[in-house]
């Protein structure tokens, strides 16, 4: 009997360490191909004429997504805390840098253009964050709890608000409806 107990626990740990693997892969893959297509989407873009090639707002964003790509496997959660740690502790500058010089070559290009690239770099951005959240297996159950506590409070704050609060915002609400009224009588006596 304990044997056929060590002989369970070793499969449901090989099984758990290959589901692993294999979900680990599978977004990596999915992370790169999604990247992949907004980066098709820039490509068709600049072939269509609204914007060129050599076009700063195109060089940089074809830049960030290859650099998506090319790490896309180094994308989890604990790599972009760190990331947002150092960005914290002095790497402000060249961040706020690149982000304003973003912010600038935007401005040379047409509105309807600006938005189309805009629009493509929030698709990436979008992408780096789910995949930096669901990439690893480990942290869905983690996310998974924290979206239903956060909905549980709200539904608790919701539901079982105090007398007292209730009582207290009706009261405001009528005093507030009472003086626009107030308000609407003396600027029709005014008038008149």
């Amino acid at each position: 009997m304990p044997e056929a107990a060590v002989i369970t626990c070793l499969l449901l740990l090989a099984l758990w360490v290959l589901t692993m693997h294999s979900y680990r892969s599978y977004t990596v893959e999915r992370h790169r191909l999604r990247l992949f297509e907004i980066r098709d989407e820039l490509f068709d873009l600049a072939r269509s004429g609204e914007l060129r090639f050599s076009d700063e707002p195109y060089t940089l964003l074809r830049s960030m997504i290859n650099g998506h790509i090319r790490f896309g496997n180094r994308t989890d959660f604990l790599f972009m805390f760190f990331v947002g740690l150092a960005v914290r502790g002095g790497i402000d500058d060249m961040a706020d840098s690149l982000e304003g010089r973003w912010k600038n070559s935007l401005a040379t290009l047409p509105h309807p253009t600006r938005t189309k690239v805009e629009r493509l770099r929030r698709k990436v951005h979008h992408e780096v964050m789910w995949q930096a959240m669901f990439g690893e297996l480990l942290w869905v159950p983690v996310w998974i709890c924290l979206l239903s506590l956060f909905l549980v409070r709200k539904l608790a704050v919701t539901l079982f608000r105090s007398p007292t609060q209730i009582f207290t915002r009706t009261i405001a609400s009528i005093v507030s409806d009472r003086n626009q009224i107030e308000v609407r009588w003396d600027a029709a006596a005014a008038c008149a």
